[in-house]
């Protein structure tokens, strides 16, 4: 599953690890709205792990396939 950076624990701070970052994240809080891009893709997007791009061809075809056969049918996974 793909995160937006946003979320990611780095940005989870307190007073104490990194006063001037808390002060500054106080009076200007990470929010949602600021990242539709971000929460598109998470949403909508798919991760792959990076050691599966490294099979050989045979391999990335049959991920290809899979997620070609996912978005042609997409629309029956919803219901």
């Amino acid at each position: 599953m793909f995160s937006p950076l946003y979320k990611d624990s780095l940005f989870n701070l307190n007073e104490y690890d990194s006063p001037e970052a808390w002060k500054y994240y106080q009076k200007n809080p990470l929010r949602p709205r600021d990242f539709p891009i971000a929460n598109k893709a998470e949403n909508e997007g798919i991760a792959i792990w990076h050691p599966f791009l490294l099979e050989d061809k045979f391999e990335l075809n049959d991920l290809v396939s899979a997620v070609e056969k996912v978005m042609d049918n997409r629309l029956l996974l919803t219901k």
